[in-house]
């Protein structure tokens, strides 16, 4: 797995049926020793970092479990948290909707035989983009330890549950 591509992902396949896998590792999230934080659904787990942990970058493990012929494929993606990730949505939607509309406004002036200064909106909204991009991008570097003890904690559950297995 390459942790340094945006919103890295892993998959595994457990030789034992989904309703086994997600009881087993049920049973080892609900054991005393358990400190890191996680939210169990139907067929999907997160994995948090402890509360004491957590930066403004952290990530957390969604694993997703889906049956094909007796098999278990996990599916695992590192996202970041959902206040960060909302925030980052808005920021490029901001950029790409004053960038669409600063060309159009322009496009209306252009077409009337007037000048504006709102042609250099669309280049800076473009810049703000990939600013956002590149920020995302070494925010999510600055978590990388976090992504790899959130997978090491996915390893020690999996490994807990079927020793056989790693």
């Amino acid at each position: 797995m390459h942790f340094l591509s945006m919103r890295p992902t892993f998959d595994i396949a457990i030789p034992h049926s989904k309703s086994d896998v997600l009881q087993h590792v049920s049973e080892q999230l609900s054991k005393e020793g358990w400190i890191w934080e996680s939210h169990e659904f139907d067929g999907y787990i997160e994995l948090h970092v402890p509360p004491k942990e957590i930066r403004y970058w952290s990530p957390y493990l969604s694993l997703s479990f889906e049956e094909r012929n007796n098999m278990t494929c996990v599916h695992g993606r590192f996202s970041p948290r959902q206040n960060v990730w909302t925030l980052v949505w808005i920021a490029y939607l901001a950029f790409a909707f004053s960038g669409f509309f600063a060309v159009l406004f322009a496009l209306s002036a252009w077409h009337a035989g007037q000048s504006t200064w709102i042609w250099y909106l669309a280049p800076l909204s473009i810049a703000g983009i990939l600013a956002l991009y590149c920020i995302s991008f070494i925010g999510q570097s600055w978590s990388n330890d976090q992504m790899e003890s959130l997978r090491n904690q996915w390893n020690k559950l999996l490994h807990d549950s079927y020793p056989d297995m790693i």
